[in-house]
């Protein structure tokens, strides 16, 4: 998409160019206005993932798929509303499936795409960063240490 090109009419340089009887040259000015694009592949990525829920909820799928009610469980704070909304949005940008089963009653599995598995490598390096970090309360620590997530 070319620029747009905006024209500012008859803009006074005083002391400079030509003059005619005392008075200053006037000189239309062309303005090429771009349009803003951030080509820093972390802040793409933010706008990808960086909503509230989106990094909790694909990590909790990253240890496999799981059924609605499962991951409203285990997104501790999120609603039903903000949870379907959030699948929803993930869906749509291609980090998550989901499947529906026509069982009795209807069962809905979602799952991480190969896009959004690769984010494993995000949540490995927020996980290393959060131990070395991230202030825990005392009743919040595990009393073993976690695994390491598995590599693929």
């Amino acid at each position: 998409m070319a620029p747009r090109a905006a024209r500012l009419p008859c803009v006074t340089f005083k002391g400079e160019g030509p003059s005619w009887g005392g008075v200053a040259a006037r000189r239309t000015l062309t303005v090429t206005s771009r349009p803003k694009v951030d080509l820093c592949p972390v802040s793409e990525t933010a706008k990808i993932i960086g909503k509230k829920w989106y990094l909790i909820i694909l990590h909790e799928l990253t240890r496999g798929p799981k059924g609605f009610n499962e991951l409203k469980r285990a997104v501790r704070g999120i609603s039903a509303k903000v949870l379907s909304e959030n699948l929803s949005e993930l869906e749509s940008r291609g980090l998550l499936t989901r499947t529906v089963y026509s069982e009795s009653p209807v069962r809905v599995e979602y799952a991480l795409t190969d896009k959004g598995r690769e984010l494993d490598g995000i949540f490995l390096s927020m996980r290393v960063w959060g131990e070395k970090w991230a202030i825990c309360l005392d009743s919040e620590m595990p009393e073993t240490p976690l695994p390491a997530p598995a590599r693929r």
